[in-house]
């Protein structure tokens, strides 16, 4: 049985984020295959040591998790590349010897991790899910919280708004190199590839693999007939920041009358142990908000089948888009901006109400207020072709990854394995 390396800035049971989810879906499933052993690299950044800690668990299923913990003050440079973590990370790889690595985000482990994987001789098969690569701040928002709309990549424009000017080209230099480092990269959308591609990622090894998601249970239906609120239910995934348009929301609800539509806050920060809204003051929008937990893959459908229209403002170019998909799998309305990936598989005026560029909140209450009025509209057949074409499950994307690894493994030479990490 060959064994795989899966490396993601978080895992179970510290999830968070749609990547976490991929990543742990997809690795779940490679398990299950019995073709392959699974263990997962992760990071944490808890107190304050001067060196990477390696802390090692056993997940359900017989899965190692090796977590390396760095905690401390790091500046973005050095959550980009940092000699001690990819010394750390190389001495683990060395240890374990993959045959080889999924690796997703990897914030804080560094862009040194696939340094130390092609150092142990290990195929990469590496899958974006952000910007992380091609702009420090992640999401491409500059200084001001405000999407950049650079598509071909201008360094003087990054300057103005990112940690220190002066490091800019090394990272830029040093993040296409290791660009170059995986046998195969996959992006999760046409959009996310083509804004690599056109910045220096390599074309000849990469390909569009979207991610999986879960389609609603057996009993979904039941659960979204059994709800009997008068109320139309609007819900948003995020935080009070700019990157989901919070502010448009929070202006445009308050017109709202609070007897005909209400606002579910999903608090995702609580997979973290932490939350966003505890000690918020939603002020006049109060009468409007219930602020639930964030939901697993177990509890989706509980969560879906609670509301009608599900909010998708996002105020930058979005590489994928998980929530807007289970949505749509599940028959919920999205109002959404026109945020690149998250609408790919939608139609405007059938199962999405797209909102033009990013919206704004005259632009988002127009739309909420004649949903009010009038009910979300039914999907109709060419809309629900579309989702069911478009959108895929975790169970194909394990497939085309286990393809892939089978290419890369077969195809990789031979190379011996140092015994340390130097």
């Amino acid at each position: 049985m060959k064994h795989l390396l899966v490396v993601n800035l978080f895992f179970a049971p510290r999830s968070f984020g749609g990547a976490t989810i991929v990543a742990e879906e997809v690795a779940r499933r490679v398990a299950a295959s019995g073709e392959w052993r699974v263990s997962v690299l992760s990071f944490s950044g808890f107190g304050d040591v001067a060196e990477p800690t390696l802390i090692r668990t056993r997940l359900p299923g017989g899965v190692d998790h090796y977590t390396l913990n760095f905690g401390g003050d790091r500046t973005p440079d050095q959550e980009f590349d940092n000699p001690a973590m990819t010394r750390a990370a190389r001495a683990l790889i060395a240890e374990i010897a993959p045959d080889a690595a999924h690796a997703h985000c990897i914030q804080g482990l560094g862009a040194g991790v696939i340094d130390a994987l092609e150092a142990e001789g290990v195929p990469i098969l590496l899958s974006t899910h952000d910007y992380w690569w091609i702009c420090e701040k992640i999401f491409m928002l500059n200084h001001l919280g405000v999407y950049c709309r650079q598509e071909e990549i201008d360094l003087k424009i990054c300057g103005r708004c990112v940690y220190d000017s002066s490091g800019l080209q090394a990272r830029w230099d040093k993040s296409l190199a290791t660009l170059r480092k995986p046998a195969v990269i996959t992006y999760p959308s046409r959009y996310a590839r083509l804004q690599h591609e056109r910045n220096g990622a390599p074309a000849e090894r990469g390909f569009v693999l979207a991610n999986g998601v879960t389609p609603p249970g057996p009993d979904y239906a039941a659960k979204r007939a059994a709800r009997t609120s008068k109320r139309l239910r609007f819900g948003y995934i995020g935080g009070p920041g700019p990157l989901k348009g919070w502010a448009m929301i929070e202006r445009a609800f308050r017109t709202l009358d609070p007897e005909a539509a209400e606002l579910v806050v999903v608090d995702a920060a609580t997979h973290l142990g932490a939350s966003w809204w505890s000690e918020y003051r939603f002020g006049p929008l109060e009468r409007h908000v219930t602020v639930v937990p964030g939901y697993t893959m177990a509890t989706v459908d509980d969560f879906f089948a609670g509301i009608d229209v599900l909010l998708f403002l996002s105020t930058w170019k979005e590489t994928f888009g998980l929530t807007s998909r289970e949505a749509a799998l599940r028959g919920v309305h999205v109002i959404a901006t026109d945020c690149g990936a998250p609408i790919e598989p939608l139609i405007d005026g059938d199962t999405a109400t797209i909102l033009k560029g990013f919206g704004s909140a005259s632009s988002l209450r127009r739309a909420m207020k004649r949903l009010v009025a009038e009910g979300p509209p039914t999907p109709s057949d060419a809309g629900r072709e579309k989702i069911a074409a478009e959108i895929q499950s975790y169970d194909h994307q394990a497939a085309e990854v286990m393809r892939i690894l089978g290419e890369i493994t077969a195809s990789a030479p031979s190379a011996p394995r140092s015994s340390s990490s130097e």
